[in-house]
């Protein structure tokens, strides 16, 4: 395949995973699909070397064959998530430990989580803490969802102002 067919090609998959791409942001940012366009943004061929055409070509590979780049997939992947955050989140009574499988299914959920950014850099401690804040503070589930979202968001707000302070008081690092 010469460049040219190849830029091509690129430029077609590029039409389709770019539309994939807006139907599967409607879903959730938080899709593991989305991993892929990370900072690069949306797939194209313009202005790109033969060499950058492979890597693009590649990308849109590992874009296109992720099950949750389609709108279906990644709703599929959003309702999973939650079933699974709800059957953990249910508490027996207010200070009743979690069972062996909450606590199992708890750490199999931070493993995804981290996966698509959703933990935003806190410890498994941290979550666990948070966790057994919103069950012990919160009766129904949403509640507990929405403490849980909250508290994540406050504590990487708190982090990256701390960041920005650092980088604030040391103007003459190296970068």
């Amino acid at each position: 395949m010469d460049e040219r067919e190849r830029r091509a090609l690129v430029t077609r998959l590029s039409s389709v995973a770019n539309k994939r791409v807006k139907s599967v942001e409607k879903v959730g940012k938080n899709v593991p699909s989305l991993d892929v366009v990370g900072d690069l943004g949306r797939f194209t061929a313009k202005g790109k070397s033969d060499t950058e055409l492979t890597g693009e070509f590649l990308r849109l590979s590992r874009f296109l064959s992720d099950p949750t780049s389609t709108a279906k997939g990644a709703m599929a992947f959003v309702e999973e998530t939650v079933s699974r955050a709800k059957d953990i989140f249910k508490s027996k009574g207010e200070y009743d430990p979690w069972t062996e499988e909450q606590n199992e299914a708890f750490w199999d959920l931070y493993g995804d989580w981290r996966e698509v950014g959703l933990s935003k850099g806190l410890t498994k401690y941290e979550i666990a803490d948070i966790v057994g804040d919103s069950i012990d503070m919160h009766n129904d589930i949403q509640s507990r969802e929405e403490y849980i979202r909250d508290a994540i968001e406050r504590e990487y707000r708190k982090r990256e102002g701390a960041i920005r302070d650092y980088d604030r008081a040391t103007p003459n690092r190296i970068r």
